[in-house]
């Protein structure tokens, strides 16, 4: 019996597809330009120009700025890397600052 692996995935949080440029300051790792592909209030995705070796887990920093017709203004978040893939890195985000959620959205 086939039973269907491709449902969807249940998330406890609505994500928001976005393409936003960021840095992504890892410490003493250094920084890596990134781009936000999707967001919600508990985290973000996202996609590397290159791959990047951080132990799990790990203290982050993301740091991106909206065009002025959304706001203009420059945040700075504390993130915890959670996951990486070929594609990018997922983080978790403890405290989404209301500012930063609604220039992203």
């Amino acid at each position: 019996m086939l039973i269907n692996s491709k449902k969807p995935k249940q998330r406890r949080h609505i994500r928001y597809a976005t393409e936003l440029q960021a840095v992504l300051k890892a410490g003493e790792a250094g920084r890596f330009d990134c781009l936000i592909l999707d967001f919600c209030s508990h985290g973000l995705f996202l996609r590397l120009a290159a791959s990047i070796d951080i132990a799990l887990p790990t203290q982050l920093k993301i740091q991106f700025s909206v065009p002025a017709e959304r706001g203009g203004q420059s945040f700075e978040i504390d993130a915890q890397l959670m996951h990486s893939s070929p594609n990018g890195v997922g983080v978790m985000v403890d405290n989404m600052p209301l500012a930063a959620f609604n220039a992203l959205k």
